[in-house]
């Protein structure tokens, strides 16, 4: 293989250009709705439709990538000298600060403006400002070693005073912005526990990124966690089980999501182990495998999303190995992950790109479209949102440049 310019030591390039390539259609689709008339295909499936939309393939393939990275990190992290116990403290940090970025996110929807004093864009702006505040890269000291560090470098930003503040500003801010928060509904209430996509996210890390971490690197237990959330995605689909209102739906009533996560640390297990010779057979098998099993669930189950059905479950997890299988022959086989470097800030400054919609919608919103009405309306429309994702790129590339790029 030729030397890979994406990705660090240890690390497979084309698990960062798909991610790029991922992050890119999250934008696109995500800005769709502000448009009207395109293709149905583009979009998600609604409510209780068999359909499999391009919408619909997009956050599962993301984290079957999350999970792909996994086995890869951590093992680059035990080569610099870290043991389990920091590793598992460093799942703990990023975890949390996913669910609380992606609930406070959530909660944007749910907002009582009169209640709360301030409307959704104002609130989005803020936590926006909030979450850059703290979870920025500020240039800092190497901190000591220790188990603590993880928490210390998401506080504390050493030798730099000004660093240090802003991130307590973001912090303070948060935590105003939990306290005086108002909920609309039959009565007010508060923040309440929606995930979010980054809450998700952070949920599947948490439990995916500790099941490879207490496997030993051991294939066959990651498998083992493979076949339980698949049994639990099916259960819950049959509404065998039923955990409402109960903690454990955390992990039963979200286990589509963990089967994507850990279905890509199994993968990426299986991506260490076997010559690049084999990787075609390997990874084309599976992903005709799985979508094979999709495509026979269907038999029993619609395909939908909004179900999280076995059907829906198995194909993405087929369409995202079968992605990976050709990016990997374009950028790890050939090279040519240059052909890439147009989309790389989406894959290296991921966090940074999916927030700045955020913002640009906020702004939108209290401004008034910035374009003339054709260009929300059918092909121009697309071609618009095509545009838009590009522009996100551009402006998460600039503010990479300008010292702004968000990490957990």
């Amino acid at each position: 293989m030729g030397n890979r310019q994406w990705a660090g030591a240890g690390r497979v390039a084309s698990i960062d250009v798909l991610r790029a390539i991922i992050m890119t259609l999250m934008i696109f689709v995500n800005d769709l709705p502000w448009s009207k008339n395109f293709p149905h295909w583009l979009e998600h499936a609604h409510p209780g439709e068999d359909m499999l939309g391009l919408a619909d393939i997009v956050f599962p393939a993301f984290l079957f990538i999350v999970g792909m990275s996994i086995p890869f990190a951590f093992e680059n992290r035990k080569a610099k000298g870290d043991g389990d116990g920091k590793i598992f403290l460093h799942i703990l940090v990023r975890s949390f600060s996913l669910i609380t970025i992606g609930v406070l996110i959530a909660n944007r929807r749910l907002i009582n403006a009169e209640m709360t004093g301030y409307d959704i864009n104002v609130y989005s702006l803020i936590i926006m400002a909030a979450f850059f505040l703290i979870w920025n890269i500020y240039p800092k000291k190497r901190i000591s070693g220790e188990v603590g560090e993880e928490f210390k470098a998401m506080v504390y930003c050493k030798g730099n005073l000004m660093f240090t503040i802003f991130r307590w500003i973001g912090i303070i801010t948060l935590v105003f912005i939990v306290l005086t928060f108002r909920s609309a509904g039959e009565s007010v209430g508060y923040i309440k526990p929606s995930w979010g996509i980054l809450g998700t996210i952070g949920w599947s890390y948490l439990f995916c990124a500790s099941a490879y971490l207490i496997s030993r690197k051991n294939l066959l237990v990651v498998l083992g966690f493979c076949l339980l959330y698949y049994l639990l995605t099916i259960l819950n689909t049959e509404r065998v089980i039923s955990l409402n209102g109960h903690l454990l739906q955390v992990v039963a009533g979200s286990s589509v999501a963990y089967a994507f996560t850990i279905s890509g640390v199994a993968a990426s297990m299986i991506l260490r182990r076997i010559e690049q010779k084999n990787v075609f057979l390997v990874f084309g098998g599976v992903g005709l495998g799985a979508i094979l099993l999709g495509l026979l669930s269907h038999n029993f189950w619609i395909i939908s999303k909004i179900a999280g059905t076995p059907g829906w479950m198995f194909l993405c997890i087929g369409i995202s190995t079968l992605l990976f299988l050709a990016v990997y022959f374009v950028v790890d086989v050939h090279g040519k992950e240059k052909w890439f470097n147009i989309i790389k800030p989406a894959g290296t400054a991921t966090l940074t790109c999916y927030m700045l919609p955020y913002i640009y919608y906020s702004i939108r919103n209290m401004t008034g479209p910035f374009l003339p009405d054709p260009l929300y309306d059918g092909p121009l429309g697309v071609i618009k949102c095509i545009a838009f994702a590009f522009f996100i790129i551009g402006m998460t590339a600039l503010l990479g440049r300008l010292g702004v790029k968000l990490k957990l």
